[in-house]
């Protein structure tokens, strides 16, 4: 409950300084960014956790405006489509509106009126007799999840789905006909370019029998022109996102797909109309969606169209042609309509009125991120390197790669490359991989290079995977040929085969023991050596130091290396381990890749305490612990001291952001006059490893007057005994080294001849100091029972004075 009334008071709060609408177009709503979002949300998030929870906040503004004196309004009726629905990536939550939702409307059962929230894709407003202006709004929570449609078969090419159920979304986008499109050359040639490079660019004659048939292209009834849906899609969005530069405009007015195949450029909108045109030509259903994408660099919402394709047994899913991502798309796209043409209103209007006039508007889309979700667990295991790490100049060479998908479905993703400097690659750096389930997939980027002495490239994928590669090129070096370079690419591709020392049967695995350390730490290298030939190998290992090789046919050898990272390396950084394998003149590169660990300094924030406070008095000590950006922070445990006692204690669980604590002090836990007061943290980093830290600060207890002094001492009798009995030993052996001091002689006479006088002298001095003690109390009890009788005596006398008063105000009214 209390979650919710926060949430809804924030939303009032963002309504009511939202900007003001624009009149009324065609075109799409503007959108409207805050500038409150989580510390931590970032350009990776988006890839790489689980969930982000965004605030949607719809507003419309509806204003009626009297042309003449007389005027008068009927009716208005504003039926808003801008409304985020749950679906399999996106669950919503309505916090707040000021709209009757009884006349909500699902598109599903046109004409009815249904009262759930979540599956309306339509709010309607109506009102009778409307004056002045109104701003209608509505408030969502909006939860964007990175669950994956679980797709483990292939679903055939050409779709068995009924033509009249999904009529709408096998229309062409913008033609009348599909037979007058066929008479553009140009255009046939890009369908035809699409079914060559969409299905797996095969080489089947496909003919059009019949062109009322919806398609510009038709199947032959074979199992053997079957192809997967997935791949025909994502290869067609591939090959437009290759074909259309980016324009960054978002129209009301759509080209034609002729116009955005003669330009080569176009907006969001432009990409997803040839898209859906070209889906839809070849019988697949898809269609149009609105919403916005939010940006994480420039902290705001920006509008944007993308497509859904219908999967048979698996329902709409998202692609977005523009960024070339889909069927699971980034946690910044938040869906708010789908549509079957190229353009809708956001909002239909209708009224029935005298001289009046309604101004109109889109609706304006406010978004704040709320909450993100913990880093999601990899799905796919990227490994990658160079066919040879040191060549000639102007020699060919070879980026080898390989991608594992670790998921029991099909998967989608991009890889790509980064060179620091500009090399001639054979295909695009960035390449679209379809992964089967639990398959490993390779790629191969073949170059030249040049005089450069160095090279540093990097492959990554949005999954945040990445390898780092370097490569050094010297005359000193000899060039590999094309033929070795075919021979070598022609293997990978086929074997998948990372190292060419495995074409020999040499099979060489390395794994460190640890792969997290802190720089001071040791981790051991495990390099094991198979000779699965048949002759017997020679050669170095080195890491760090090397190591001979000698093996038999049929033999295998483990070699370990201990390894430290250089103590001038960056914390919370990925360090390369080098090593190379030199056997019958190959020579291969090794590599361990080491997270090196920050150490986890907890930062205390202590922003307000007392200075100075009296015996009676309780205050509140407030401070902050920081998180430790990129650090395991865990089993804390939290205390207060003072003059090492503890009185306040708290455990906690796992420190991920930045935490506030507010600890009561209560004065009965200080001392008379200066105290410093101890906050000591102690926590587990990384690995269990654990760490204290501590601050202080310091409190002064002031007793100003009898009755502090009474309440004090009353709550530290204890300690009161504790002085006296030490003042009274301390007296004790003053009175010993006075008499020595005196008379040596007598002292040491009365010593030996009088073994029980300085007992007895003892026990006289402790009785008489208990007795004093003992006056001690009764004066403070004396005291007590003294203010208590001032007390009991003070209320008398109030009670007197109010019954004077009351005997006064009796007669006052008695005499009028």
């Amino acid at each position: 409950m209390s979650k919710n009334i926060l949430l809804i008071t924030v939303c009032i709060l963002v309504i009511i300084n939202s900007v003001n609408s624009l009149e009324m177009t065609n075109d799409f709503s503007t959108v409207q960014s805050s500038e409150q979002q989580p510390d931590t949300l970032s350009l990776q998030t988006i890839y790489d956790n689980t969930f982000i929870t965004y605030m949607v906040n719809i507003s419309l503004d509806i204003e009626i405006v009297k042309l003449l004196p007389e005027s008068s309004m009927e009716y208005v009726m504003a039926t808003i489509s801008t409304i985020p629905t749950s679906n399999y990536y996106q669950d919503i939550e309505l916090i707040s509106s000021n709209i009757d939702l009884t006349n909500t409307i699902n598109n599903d059962q046109s004409g009815t009126f249904s009262q759930d929230i979540e599956t309306a894709e339509q709010i309607k407003y109506y009102e009778e007799k409307p004056t002045g202006k109104k701003t209608l709004y509505l408030s969502y929570v909006v939860n964007r999840s990175t669950t994956n449609i679980p797709i483990t078969t292939t679903i055939d090419y050409p779709l068995a789905v009924s033509s009249e159920e999904f009529k709408q979304y096998l229309e062409p986008v913008n033609a009348n006909d599909f037979s007058e499109l066929k008479q553009d050359e140009y255009l046939n040639q890009y369908i035809e370019q699409v079914r060559e490079f969409g299905l797996d660019q095969d080489n089947t004659q496909i003919q059009n029998d019949d062109p009322s048939d919806n398609r510009l292209m038709d199947k032959k009834e074979s199992d053997d022109n079957q192809k997967d849906l997935l791949t025909i899609v994502v290869n067609t969005q591939d090959l437009i996102f290759r074909t259309l530069d980016y324009e960054a405009t978002l129209s009301s007015t759509s080209k034609t797909v002729e116009e955005i195949l003669d330009n080569k450029y176009g907006s969001c909108i432009d990409h997803s109309i040839l898209f859906v045109h070209t889906l839809r030509s070849l019988g697949i259903p898809a269609r149009f969606v609105y919403g916005v994408v939010y940006d994480v660099s420039q902290k705001s919402a920006q509008k944007h169209v993308w497509a859904e394709v219908f999967f048979p047994g698996y329902g709409w899913l998202p692609f977005d042609p523009t960024t070339n991502s889909g069927p699971n798309l980034d946690l910044a796209h938040i869906k708010l309509k789908h549509y079957s043409k190229a353009t809708e209103p956001l909002v239909t209007y209708s009224f029935v009125g005298d001289y009046v006039e309604l101004k109109r508007s889109n609706p304006n889309v406010n978004v704040i991120p709320l909450n993100i979700g913990p880093k999601a667990d990899p799905k796919i295991e990227l490994s990658a390197s160079l066919l040879n790490e040191q060549v000639g100049f102007n020699s060919y060479n070879l980026i080898l790669s390989r991608l594992k998908n670790k998921q029991d479905q099909y998967l989608v993703t991009d890889i790509f490359i980064r060179p620091d400097k500009d090399v001639k690659l054979d295909k695009s750096k960035r390449q679209k991989m379809i992964l089967k389930p639990n398959s490993t997939e390779n790629m191969v980027w073949l170059f030249k290079t040049s005089e450069d002495s160095a090279y540093a490239i990097q492959v990554y994928t949005y999954e945040d995977q990445s390898v780092s590669l370097r490569l050094h090129a010297s005359n000193q070096y000899a060039n590999i040929s094309p033929q070795q370079i075919l021979d070598s690419k022609n293997t990978f591709e086929k074997y998948g085969t990372l190292s060419p020392l495995e074409s020999l049967g040499i099979i060489i695995e390395c794994s460190l023991n640890e792969s997290r350390i802190y720089k001071y730490e040791n981790t051991t290298m495990h390099c094991t050596i198979n000779n699965s030939g048949n002759k017997q190998i020679q050669g170095q290992l080195c890491f760090d130091g090397c190591k001979q090789i000698a093996l038999q046919p049929s033999d295998f050898r483990q070699y370990d290396f201990d390894l430290m990272v250089p103590f001038d390396t960056p914390e919370g950084i990925e360090y390369i381990m080098d090593g190379t394998v030199a056997i019958e003149g190959i020579t291969q590169p090794l590599k361990g890749l080491v997270h090196v660990l920050k150490i986890p300094d907890i930062e205390i924030s202590i922003e307000n305490y007392p200075l100075m406070m009296y015996i009676n008095s309780s205050e509140k000590v407030t401070f902050y612990l920081d998180y430790p950006e990129g650090n395991m922070v865990n089993n804390l445990t939290l205390e207060m001291r003072n003059n090492g006692k503890t009185f306040w204690e708290y455990s906690y669980g796992e420190l991920t952001k930045r935490m506030e604590f507010a600890v009561p002090l209560d004065a009965k836990h200080l001392n008379e006059g200066n105290n410093t007061v101890e906050l000591i943290i102690n926590y587990n980093g990384d690995k269990g490893k654990p760490y204290t830290r501590k601050q202080s600060f310091p409190i002064h207890l002031k007793l100003g007057s009898i009755p502090d002094y009474i309440m004090y001492y009353q709550s530290n009798l204890m300690l009161v005994f504790d002085k006296l009995f030490y003042i009274a030993i301390g007296i004790v052996f003053f009175l010993l080294i006075l008499g020595y001091i005196l008379n040596p002689n007598t002292v040491d006479i009365g010593l030996r001849l009088r073994k029980q006088t300085v007992p007895k002298l003892f026990l006289d001095r402790l009785k008489h100091d208990e007795e004093l003690i003992e006056g001690l109390e009764r004066k403070i009890e004396h005291l007590t029972k003294a203010n208590e009788e001032m007390d009991r005596k003070e209320k008398n006398i109030e009670k007197r004075e109010k019954i004077l008063e009351e005997f006064i105000l009796k007669n006052v009214r008695y005499k009028n």
